[in-house]
């Protein structure tokens, strides 16, 4: 009897079983899908979380670099003043910088002229005087600079441990264009068109306004070479001073010049001597010249109106000798002294020619 029962039980609990077995068929690959979605979702943010981490402790590491090379400049907020940096001469300051590497690296590269194109600009205070020469910490300056603080650098050890400045007052001339000095080849001083300018500088570069000029850039045009009344524009201004201070307004002006004949030569057939002595020298002395009291073949350069009065002998040329009582008893060699119509010359080689004399006492007999 009890095997019946058990057998009617058995019989019972298969479709059960089976009911079972195929719910679980079906719900295990649901959880395995289920897993695998919270690791991927799991996975969605702890992956960027970690490499941020990752990140963020690179760029925390920190570091130092000794004597780093810091490019400044100087400049004071105050109107019509201007600072100068004295010391350091180079404009560079040697530095101790310690921080985050990944900063120190970035500021370092700022600091390179080469990539950032140009210098850490150091503001002084406006109360400076003008003329006065102060003095500030270097340490104090940098580590206020906003480049350092924002990337959290600290800066120590500084060379030259204090900067030395100059403070100098702007100024404004009204200075004279004038023209360049070695221009002989011009009939009369070019007109310039405006003939002042306005210098601005530091007052204690420009120094007295009244020796101020500004040079019209002239000399090497190739307009001068030809003789007649020319008109220039746009003549470039040379200040009076070099450098990044000192402007010119306006850069340039116009000009008119007068550039006379190119010169011509002459060859004269003989140059009278004449013998230039102290008082009383000729009364005691007599002056034999070796080879005449001419000079021959002299030959001469200038304009071609003097020449013309040479070639004519409306004006006569004269070489004199210059001597003195200490020229007595030996030979001498001297070179004479030509004097010609303005503008002309002797020719470099005759200008240094020699006369051979001898100072003879008049009361000894010749």
């Amino acid at each position: 009897m009890a095997d019946v029962k058990k057998t009617k039980s058995s019989m019972a609990s298969k479709p059960l079983n089976l009911a079972w077995q195929q719910f679980k068929s079906r719900l295990t690959p649901w959880l395995e899908r289920q897993r695998l979605m919270s690791f991927m979702r799991t996975m969605a943010w702890t992956v960027p979380l970690t490499v941020l981490i990752w990140i963020y402790a690179e760029h925390e590491q920190l570091g130092m670099d000794r004597m780093v090379a810091i490019p400044i400049d100087v400049r004071i907020e105050a109107p019509n003043r201007l600072v100068t940096l004295i010391s350091p001469a180079d404009k560079n300051i040697l530095a101790d910088l310690s921080g985050p590497r990944a900063n120190l690296e970035r500021v370092k590269n700022q600091l390179n002229p080469a990539d950032s194109g140009g210098r850490l600009v150091l503001t002084i205070p406006p109360d400076q005087a003008p003329g006065s020469e102060p003095q500030f910490n270097t340490l104090d300056r940098l580590n206020n600079q906003p480049l350092f603080r924002y990337n959290g650098i600290t800066i120590t050890n500084c060379n030259p441990p204090f900067l030395k400045l100059r403070v100098d007052q702007m100024v404004e001339y009204d200075v004279a264009v004038q023209a360049p000095a070695d221009l002989a080849n011009l009939e009369a001083p070019p007109l310039f068109s405006p003939r002042t300018v306005k210098v601005r500088g530091p007052k204690g570069e420009l120094g007295d306004p009244s020796r101020l000029f500004v040079l019209a850039d002239i000399t090497n045009l190739e307009i001068l070479r030809t003789p007649g009344e020319h008109k220039l524009s746009d003549v470039r201004l040379i200040p009076p001073l070099r450098g990044e201070q000192v402007t010119v307004s306006p850069p340039t002006v116009s000009a008119t010049v007068r550039v006379r004949r190119a010169d011509v030569s002459l060859v004269l057939p003989s140059v009278p001597i004449f013998v230039a002595a102290p008082l009383g020298v000729l009364d005691k002395y007599r002056v034999n010249i070796s080879g005449g009291s001419f000079i021959p073949n002299v030959t001469v350069i200038g304009p071609q109106e003097q020449i013309d009065r040479l070639e004519k002998q409306s004006v006569l040329p004269r070489a004199i000798l210059e001597i003195t009582d200490k020229d007595a008893g030996e030979e001498r060699s001297r070179p004479v002294r030509f004097e010609l119509p303005a503008g002309v010359k002797a020719s470099a080689q005759d200008a240094t020619r020699n006369v051979e004399f001898r100072l003879q006492d008049r009361s000894l007999p010749e």
